[in-house]
């Protein structure tokens, strides 16, 4: 309402910070009247019932042309790979705990591994 109030526009998309999200705040957004939750989970975005959910496929500065074409086209080996990917952080994350793997994701950055 604060956001609507201030742009003079109606807010119908909402995205959880950092992209993570539990199952609840799906229910909540729908409660809330959004129809649309951009997600951090790569792939293809589709309609569904309810709140639809905006998968994002991640974009670095070393991705050339031809991947960002494959994603666009929605190619199944390049969407695969980057859901596969997304999940092993994701296990990560959820066993090492948020802390401890920022701690190691920065470690590892700035060793260039």
């Amino acid at each position: 309402a604060v956001l609507e109030d201030r742009l003079g526009a109606a807010v119908s998309s909402y995205a959880a910070v950092g992209g993570h999200y539990g199952n609840w705040m799906c229910e909540a957004a729908i409660e809330a009247g959004y129809t649309s939750f951009a997600s951090m989970i790569p792939g293809k975005t589709s309609a569904g019932k309810g709140v639809c959910i905006l998968r994002r496929n991640h974009i670095q500065n070393h991705h050339g042309a031809g991947y960002i074409a494959r994603l666009i086209r929605g190619r199944r080996l390049t969407l695969s790979f980057n859901l596969f990917r997304y999940y092993c952080l994701y296990a990560s994350r959820r066993i090492l705990g948020m802390e401890s793997y920022d701690r190691l994701k920065s470690v590892v950055l700035r060793s260039g591994s």
